[in-house]
């Protein structure tokens, strides 16, 4: 078994102490999911 670093996810590859990092790995998810998935940020109203 590997031991895993306290600031890593589940899966040791994401920092989920680097908020870059966290978004970075949602978008990749979403965009895997969800093709032609636009991660621009919206309007505020």
């Amino acid at each position: 078994m590997h031991s895993r670093l306290s600031q890593n996810d589940v899966t040791n590859l994401v920092n989920v102490e680097d908020a870059g990092r966290v978004r970075d790995a949602i978008i990749a998810i979403y965009a895997a999911r969800y093709p032609g998935f636009d991660a621009a940020p919206r309007p505020r109203f």
